[in-house]
C-alpha cells in the first residue's frame, strides 16, 4: 500500500466512530502508556520531531497525528498499530446500513 492510500484509510478509521478506536479514544492511550512508561510530553515530541504544544493537542485530541506519526507513537509507547484499527464488536446500538 502506498503512504497516501494507508494515510487515506487511516483517516477514514479513526475516525469512524464505533467501527474503530476513535481519536479521542487513541489520545487517551497515548497519554496513559507515556505515563506508565516514565516519558513526559517533551520526550514525546522530540522523539517525533514536533514541538511540544503540537504534542500535547495530539495527546488531548485537538489535533490527530499522520499516519508516520502515528506508527512512530506507537512504536515508542509500545501500543500494537493493528490494535489501534480493530474492529470492534457489533453493538446492538449501531445500525447497519447494507
Amino acid at each position: 500500500i502506498k503512504s497516501s492510500a494507508a494515510s487515506d484509510v487511516y483517516k477514514r478509521q479513526i475516525i469512524a466512530l464505533g467501527d474503530t478506536m476513535t481519536y479521542r479514544e487513541f489520545a487517551g492511550l497515548m497519554k496513559t502508556k507515556r505515563q506508565l512508561l516514565l516519558l513526559t510530553q517533551r520526550q514525546m515530541a522530540e522523539q517525533l520531531s514536533v514541538s511540544p504544544p503540537a504534542y500535547c493537542r495530539m495527546e488531548s485530541g485537538r489535533q490527530e497525528p499522520s499516519f508516520l506519526q502515528l506508527q512512530k507513537i506507537c512504536e515508542i509507547l509500545e501500543i500494537n498499530l493493528t490494535e489501534v484499527f480493530k474492529t470492534k464488536k457489533p453493538n446492538s446500538s449501531h445500525k447497519s446500513y447494507d
